[in-house]
């Protein structure tokens, strides 16, 4: 009976192991389906890159950056138009109304030896424009800056003729005055001679514009012309006749 109990023990041991026996082993062996594995891809998608992937096969065209047109110089002087379209200027005359005022001294005294004088305090108004010629023979009218030959004024041409017998001058009546009256007024003088017994024409032209024409000077009004002559200033000595008596 004892032995009966101890091989139904040793048979009921051996089943129990029998039993766990697979289970244990299926429990403790890995299964293939739970391996963690380790894809080469993602570890080189963790991995930086050394070069740049290229984003595109196909270049991008440029967008053209609109830039400022160059602006032109702007000329320092007018553009000289072309001689087809170019406007000309209507010529310069002699006003039909000649009307003015003037004051010129007819006649001037001056020494017998003298060969230079001065005259002064010429006086012209009515005309807006003016040409004054001056005529003197063998004589030389020296006007403005003296021992100077005076053209230019302002930029403008107003004198020829300076320092010679025929003199013209221009402009407005109050240039024209300001040219004639200055320093003292006219100058005139003669290298060879004595200036007496000698004349001084003028001639005042109202014109549509300043100008030197020569040719104007013959269309102004005669009474507008004056003719002023230098004459010799006396020098007479008188001698009084009395008695003398003389005393003893």
């Amino acid at each position: 009976m004892m032995l009966l109990s101890r091989l139904m023990l040793i048979f009921a041991f051996t089943f129990v192991i029998f039993q766990l026996a697979p289970t244990l082993a299926n429990e403790l062996t890995p299964s293939p389906n739970n391996e963690v594995l380790t894809s080469p891809t993602a570890e080189a998608s963790t991995q930086p890159s050394s070069s740049p992937e290229p984003q595109g096969t196909s270049t991008p065209t440029p967008v053209p950056v609109p830039t400022e047109e160059s602006i032109a110089p702007v000329p320092t002087s007018s553009p000289t138009p072309s001689p087809s379209t170019s406007a000309t200027p209507p010529p310069v005359t002699a006003l039909a109304n000649q009307s003015m005022q003037l004051r010129v001294p007819t006649s001037l005294l001056v020494d017998p030896r003298a060969r230079t004088a001065t005259i002064s305090e010429l006086f012209v108004a009515g005309p807006q424009h003016l040409l004054v010629c001056i005529t003197g023979g063998s004589m030389v009218s020296d006007v403005y800056l003296k021992n100077f030959s005076d053209s230019d004024f302002g930029g403008q041409t107003l004198v020829t003729g300076d320092r010679t017998s025929n003199v013209r001058v221009t402009g407005s009546a109050d240039q024209v005055l300001a040219i004639l009256n200055s320093a003292q007024g006219i100058r005139v003088s003669s290298p060879t001679a004595t200036i007496a017994t000698h004349n001084l024409n003028f001639r005042f032209v109202a014109t549509s514009a300043p100008t030197l024409d020569s040719k104007l000077c013959e269309k102004g009004s005669p009474a507008n012309s004056r003719s002023l002559s230098f004459r010799e200033l006396g020098l007479d000595i008188e001698m009084k006749k009395g008695d003398v008596i003389l005393k003893r």
